[in-house]
């Protein structure tokens, strides 16, 4: 098989899912551990999990985060498990868990126009542009329309 047709036929684990980040609690035990709270689908089912991911922070609230639930296999299965002293069940994933290129080991993924409760896509997803988002065009100057002779005559010819 080519390499495009084997990324198309992969596909994504059913227990990793995008989540909505709700609460970041710093572990007392521990500077560098984590509780998160997230909530794992539209019907408010929230779950615990403590990471390490050194890009969640509470200003992160309110972000979507792909997560990998009790029973997914990110290569290895995802147990529940007691970590710092808090009931952790699930990861929080990086590019590298789910096969997506770019991103830092240990780093959450963070994603945008991605339902609560999905199945996040193979390939990470590009970012929509509208519009609204690009700049706004160029004042006139080295690309403007230069005058010919005969305006330049007319402006130079014309009564104040």
């Amino acid at each position: 098989l080519a390499k495009n047709d084997r990324q198309t036929d992969r596909k994504m684990d059913e227990n990793v899912v995008v989540a909505e980040l709700l609460e970041v609690e710093e572990l007392s035990s521990d500077k560098k551990l984590k509780k998160v709270v997230v909530k794992i689908n539209e019907d408010g089912t929230k779950v615990n999990v403590v990471t390490n991911a050194p890009n969640v922070t509470s200003e992160k609230i309110g972000q979507s985060v792909i997560v990998a639930l009790e029973g997914a296999e990110i290569p290895e299965k995802v147990h529940k498990t007691t970590i710092g002293g808090c009931i952790s069940e699930g990861i929080l994933c990086d590019s590298q868990m789910i096969k997506w290129k770019g991103g830092g080991a240990g780093t959450a993924v963070f994603v945008s126009d991605l339902p609560i409760g999905s199945t996040p896509p193979v390939q990470r997803p590009r970012p929509a542009t509208s519009s609204s988002e690009l700049p706004p065009p160029a004042e006139p100057g080295l690309f403007a329309k230069k005058p010919t002779k005969e305006e330049k005559k007319s402006n130079r010819q014309s009564p104040t």
